[in-house]
């Protein structure tokens, strides 16, 4: 027994040991928030990040709003949460292990430090330079968190760690900032900051781009025709960050945009992503290489005898200013194809100012073709497939460049359009749809906010309501979801992670449980169209449904219905509503699948603004509103006394049979 408990000791002392000598920049674990940062501030309680559930271990924060704890006073109710956590002391220089106290500031008085605690701060570095790791222990209460603040400067491209270009961290980017004005008392304090000592100064990391080229942020140039050209030849995608300006700007991502399939060809374009399986001979990938991007497509197996042509026409006039008016686009076509034309459209004519009719090899290949025309014109592309070829025409990422100007003209090309205040015309389907689909963003002016139904669940669920009758609730959620490899990292709206969006979290729920959320009701007076994008990301993605209501018996159907992984981005539905019914509201209908991988995410619902709802006091509407489990209920009880009257008229007749 004593040789028992001696082994015992000696191995609980060598593990000690081991733990001991473990370097905490090897094994450190890591926290990804961004809300972590000062500049969040604490909108919804329940939504509060708290560290009471902290393991106390070794911590990383490797959000790109900064790596660091905060060194100074953090205001209260900042860090998206009720009481932050700020470290009172500096950042190690050396890479020894520092003690600090950790200081909880929970608004009492002047005093920014009301709670405290001891932490251990440790400086490291790897490939990519600097950084801290921090032994940290769970915060006493909630709700109470550590802020990850302060890393908004940093140095790259230098040869070593200590050394490189300045970047600041603004407007949730990285960028480069000027020499005018710089000193070198100036870069004392960014060194300080860093934690180096004095700073050096090296010219090479100067310079300046020539006029022909773009400055990007992070420092380097590139040509100008690169701009907006879907492509990130900076490396930090800052030459494609401000081109919404851009007329006929589309990815396809989200549907044509401002492009249109007229009726005066045979055939239409088909919008599809590599991942389809239509065919081996479509694009494996979009043009940026996504396997769950979309592009437009035809091909030969798609005609069934004789040639077929395939129109996508930009609907807005525009004017040429001199030779700055470009179009530019990315196309693919393998071989025995037919054949790709660009051309303009004026009032008298038509001109072709490129085409391509021979295999381009399985690639994606850019072509940038000047305007010069000096009357309003039209933009169009053709393309041509006949019956026996076996390669694809396919293209992606169109735009216009701003040297294309946008003509007024009258709307006269669809029969439900809306004008732009930039001249353009789109679908009345489109109109505040939560997307800028004039270039002017007009059709999402503020008019757009008044509108029933309309949802960016940024404060709570607006006219929406949950279903009582389901087996959970949606919830609201911001950044990323509570389960790794699913859910989106940032709304749709903002694209940011303090955004926020409506999910359901698939964790600790059981297969084939279902959660509703109902819309307020619209009426038969008119056509509809329901609007929404929807993110359905991971291994155990279950199946996302689009009900129709009826609120005057109780009855539903189902409008549209996806199942499966879709890939990591926001997608964009959109169902169509006939008047078969008198009063109806749209049910948002959630599944579970089977695992905890299986985040639903709903974001930026809306009606067109043609629709009608539902108004209580209309002499018209008679019927009441139900619930789903109302109407359901109601319906039942209705069947029951109809089951009840024909069970008593049965039974009187075989009374009444046997007295005779």
């Amino acid at each position: 027994m004593k040789r028992l408990c001696l082994l015992t000791a000696l191995s609980l002392l060598s593990v000690g040991i081991a733990y001991g000598n473990t370097d905490p920049c090897m094994t450190y674990r890591t926290i990804n928030q961004a809300r972590r940062t000062s500049a969040a501030s604490r909108v919804d309680p329940d939504l509060d990040i708290c560290d009471i559930y902290l393991d106390k271990d070794w911590y990383r924060f490797t959000s790109y709003t900064g790596g660091e704890i905060p060194t100074s006073c953090v205001d209260v109710e900042s860090c998206s949460t009720e009481a932050p956590v700020w470290m009172n002391g500096s950042l190690p220089t050396t890479d020894a292990i520092v003690n600090r106290t950790a200081c909880a500031n929970l608004g009492f008085g002047t005093d920014c430090c009301t709670f405290s605690w001891d932490i251990r701060v440790k400086r490291c570095s790897d490939a990519h330079g600097l950084f801290y790791v921090y032994e940290l222990e769970p915060t006493p209460f909630c709700p109470m968190a550590y802020c990850a603040v302060d890393g908004n400067v940093r140095l790259v491209d230098g040869d070593s760690f200590g050394e490189g270009r300045i970047e600041v961290y603004f407007n949730h980017e990285w960028g480069s900032i000027c020499n005018s004005g710089w000193t070198k008392d100036t870069s004392d304090v960014i060194c300080d900051q860093l934690g180096y000592g004095e700073s050096q100064w090296f010219n090479r990391f100067w310079h300046e781009c020539l006029d022909s080229e773009f400055p990007c942020h992070n420092g380097v140039c590139v040509p100008l025709e690169t701009y907006c050209d879907f492509n990130n030849d900076c490396g930090d995608t800052s030459d494609e960050n401000n081109c919404n300006h851009y007329p006929g700007r589309c990815n396809f991502q989200n549907g044509l945009c401002n492009w249109i399939q007229p009726k005066s060809d045979d055939t239409d374009w088909l919008r599809i992503r590599g991942s389809s399986g239509v065919s081996d001979q479509a694009p494996p990938t979009d043009h940026q290489a996504r396997a769950d991007g979309y592009y437009l497509y035809i091909a030969g197996h798609l005609v069934h005898q004789g040639t077929k042509n395939a129109e996508l026409l930009l609907p807005q006039h525009l004017s040429a200013n001199g030779s700055q008016c470009k179009v530019l686009f990315h196309y693919y076509m393998t071989a025995n194809v037919g054949e790709l034309h660009l051309s303009i459209k004026t009032k008298e004519s038509i001109r072709r100012l490129w085409q391509q009719n021979t295999s381009q090899g399985n690639k994606w290949n850019k072509e940038q073709v000047t305007v010069t025309n000096t009357e309003p014109f039209q933009v169009s592309f053709e393309g041509i497939v006949r019956a026996a070829d076996t390669g694809s025409i396919a293209i992606d990422d169109v735009t216009l460049t701003s040297g294309c100007l946008i003509e007024s003209t009258d709307c006269q090309l669809t029969e439900q359009s809306f004008q732009c205040r930039s001249g353009e015309c789109v679908s009345h389907n489109l109109v505040c749809n939560y997307e800028d689909n004039c270039v002017d963003s007009s059709d999402e002016g503020n008019a757009c906010n008044d509108e029933i139904g309309r949802c960016d669940f940024q404060e709570d669920f607006c006219s929406w309501s949950q279903d009582p009758d389901d087996d959970f609730d949606f919830v609201r959620g911001a950044e990323t979801t509570d389960t790794e490899n699913t859910g989106p990292i940032t709304d749709h709206t903002h694209k940011s992670p303090f955004g926020f969006y409506a999910y359901i979290e698939a964790s600790r729920r059981q297969a084939g449980q279902i959660a509703r959320l109902i819309s307020p009701a619209y009426t038969n007076s008119t056509d509809c169209q329901f609007r929404f994008f929807y993110h359905m990301s991971g291994h155990h993605i279950g199946q996302l449904r689009v009900l129709l209501l009826n609120q005057e018996n109780g009855r539903t159907k189902e409008l549209w219905s996806l199942q499966g992984d879709q890939g990591r981005s926001w997608s964009y539905g959109s169902v169509s509503i006939n008047k078969e019914w008198g009063v109806y509201s749209v049910i948002l209908e959630a599944i579970i699948g089977n695992g905890d991988q299986g985040d639903i995410a709903l974001d930026d619902v809306s009606f067109a603004t043609y629709c009608t709802p539902y108004k209580k006091d209309n002499p018209k509407n008679n019927g009441s509103v139900l619930s789903t489990g109302a109407s359901i209920a109601i319906g039942l009880c209705c069947c029951l006394v109809v089951l009840v009257t024909v069970a008593v008229v049965i039974f009187l007749r075989k009374r009444g049979s046997k007295s005779r």
